[in-house]
């Protein structure tokens, strides 16, 4: 980043807003609580969303081949092998609607139990609690090898390594790209289109040196028509300054217009979806700052600029997506621009479809 722009960047953000700063104290509270509840227990407190590390060992293809006969791995603990290797963790809820889509709610769950429950007995998944108390579940040591020997990898997923071991906030942050794709994309496909999505893509641009990190790259195709677009979760745990460096760099990538390289016909909007500061906010006053943040460095940016708005942003929370009671969130009239208080679309994928 440039010196001077920087110093004035940093100035501008030091306060951050003071609104964030009482729910950071209610998450604190919450956690304190937690704690002590745990040493009550006698048990080690984990983080929402942690899980205690598994010892990772290497697998032979007869160990993993031997494991999944006497786990009598069918067709459907295939399929949530794949899953969760494709999205790394995914809710107990979002399996069952992949896997058993034509279903009813009570079939599906008493089946998806029934084969989750198989698979973490024999080592392929495993289970870790949300704040929420909904089970996620990622690959386990024998599921990482079953990919690892199917896929022909010559080691380990390093991400599916690495997942078992991390904090709560990574896990959360990957079930909340889950929690606003899978409903988008049963959606979809019931009209008879598809999607598909790609995680922790870097972005490089001509020269090969600067990127963009979006938490996932969309591309929604329907009726011959394919529409794309970068999704980012917050989540309320990045200071405002932080992101508005990444708005920055998301700017500096569309004006280099290195995005072409993407093989797309216009720049891929980009969608922020916010949790709030703590699970007691519904997001609003952070989607605010957000907001404000954004056109802060606009303005920064290029201040002789007449339009410091942010073409192709839009913002939203998780409330509104949930208040809207609709599967797909780009159509709900709940997204907003970085400079008006007025409510869009996100991208109209059906007979209005449009950019």
């Amino acid at each position: 980043m440039d010196t001077e722009w920087a110093g004035e960047f940093a100035g501008e953000f030091d306060g951050e807003f003071e609104s964030e700063a009482d729910d950071f104290r209610e998450v604190s509270d919450f956690d304190s609580e937690a704690k002590a509840k745990a040493n009550h227990r006698g048990r080690p407190y984990l983080e929402p969303g942690e899980r205690a590390a598994s010892p990772v060992r290497k697998l032979s293809a007869a160990e993993v081949r031997a494991q999944a006969k006497a786990a009598k791995l069918d067709a459907d603990s295939e399929v949530v092998l794949q899953l969760l290797f494709r999205y790394r963790v995914l809710r107990g809820e979002h399996i069952r609607q992949l896997v058993y889509p034509g279903l009813s709610e009570q079939t599906s769950e008493r089946k998806g139990y029934t084969l989750l429950a198989g698979l973490r007995h024999w080592g392929f998944v495993a289970r870790v609690g949300m704040p929420d108390g909904s089970p996620a579940y990622v690959l386990d040591d024998f599921g990482r090898a079953w990919i690892r020997h199917l896929e022909g990898l010559r080691s380990e997923p390093r991400d599916q390594v690495a997942i078992l071991g991390t904090r709560g906030s990574k896990v959360l942050h990957d079930v909340l790209i889950g929690d606003f794709m899978i409903p988008l994309k049963r959606d979809i496909e019931e009209l008879g289109g598809a999607v598909t999505w790609l995680c922790g893509l870097d972005i490089p641009d001509r020269d090969g040196y600067f990127y963009v990190m979006p938490d996932a790259y969309v591309d929604v195709e329907l009726a011959g028509e394919h529409r794309h677009f970068f999704l980012e979760i917050d989540r309320g745990t990045e200071g405002l300054a932080k992101f508005a460096e990444k708005v920055r760099r998301y700017v500096a990538y569309r004006e280099k217009g290195a995005w072409m390289l993407l093989g797309v016909n216009n720049f891929p909007r980009v969608l922020t979806v916010t949790t709030g500061t703590s699970d007691r906010s519904n997001g609003e006053q952070r989607l605010r700052n957000l907001r404000e943040a954004s056109l802060r460095m606009a303005k920064l940016h290029n201040p002789y600029s007449q339009d410091r708005d942010l073409p192709g942003w839009l913002f939203t929370t998780f409330t509104r997506i949930k208040e809207s009671h609709s599967h797909n969130p780009l159509e709900a009239y709940i997204w907003t621009k970085a400079k008006d208080n007025g409510n869009h679309y996100a991208l109209l994928t059906y007979s209005m479809m449009a950019d």
